[in-house]
């Protein structure tokens, strides 16, 4: 799964999500219970296209439940965060094609 976010930034941002096996529903709202949910995605590398001016990181493994997204930059009291968005990529993701596929009777 592939994230994109513009470019235009004075600070430098960080991309972070978090993943869990449960409907986004259950996560959003046991997040915002203050309930710790779901892992912390691997650090992911960010990658700059000039053409259209954005910046992309891709989710790897692609897991099916809910992922928790959002945008941190670090300031002198502490991280900022950008407001979460909760996806399940059930909802967004195309998958490739299938390909060698062929009818058997």
């Amino acid at each position: 799964m592939d994230c994109r976010w513009k470019k235009e930034e004075w600070t430098k941002l960080q991309f972070q999500y978090k993943w869990a096996d449960v409907p986004c529903e259950v996560m959003e709202e046991k997040d915002r219970a203050g309930e710790d949910i779901g892992e912390m995605g691997p650090a992911c590398i960010q990658v700059r296209s000039f053409r259209d001016q954005q910046k992309s990181c891709t989710i790897q493994p692609l897991r099916m439940n809910c992922y928790k997204l959002w945008l941190e930059v670090s300031s002198h009291q502490g991280p900022v965060r950008s407001k979460p968005v909760y996806l399940s990529p059930m909802d967004y993701v195309q998958p490739h094609t299938p390909t060698n596929v062929r009818a058997v009777t």
